[in-house]
């Protein structure tokens, strides 16, 4: 597990990890794919899926941080690419992925949606932004963006609106 010192301000990436690590059961990590960008846009998890079909590589969930153009604000994209065994390397095959964009990995987010695909309407959870100390979940409402503040990010509050009673 990944323990950082306290300190005045943790820069965002690592304040993200340090506050998602409190409600994961395995560790976070950065990782850095090879982008191959052989798939569709905006279709991470089928890309990630006919990853694994077509190579042989275990599909890998975690998170894009990239830094957003107002002020110091982060935004994380829940994210799925795959891990090849043999060649012991991450592969990214969703193409447009920010050039600056920082992957974290976060299996606990995969696990949850193993386990509860019967109850899912969507294996993608929301995206986060990190502003001023605090995170937002984007909230898609009749073709705008809002942001709701979160109380935590455990796995259950980042899949809530996909998952049916």
């Amino acid at each position: 597990m990944m323990i950082f010192p306290a300190g005045p301000k943790l820069p965002p990436v690592l304040e993200f990890i340090q506050t998602r690590q409190k409600f994961c059961q395995l560790a976070l990590d950065l990782v850095a794919p090879t982008k191959i960008a052989d798939g569709d846009e905006s279709q991470c998890f089928m890309n990630a899926y006919r990853g694994s079909s077509a190579h042989q590589c275990t599909m890998c969930s975690g998170w894009l941080a990239t830094p957003l153009q107002r002020g110091a604000a982060f935004q994380f994209t829940q994210h799925w690419w795959n891990f090849d065994q043999n060649a012991y390397r991450y592969i990214d095959h969703s193409p447009a992925i920010e050039e600056n964009a920082v992957y974290i990995l976060d299996q606990d987010l995969a696990q949850f949606a193993l386990v509860n695909n019967d109850r899912l309407t969507s294996c993608v959870a929301r995206s986060l932004v990190l502003e001023q100390g605090h995170f937002f979940a984007i909230e898609t409402i009749e073709s705008s963006y809002q942001f709701k503040p979160l109380d935590d990010l455990s796995t259950e509050t980042l899949f809530e609106p996909y998952l049916l009673s």
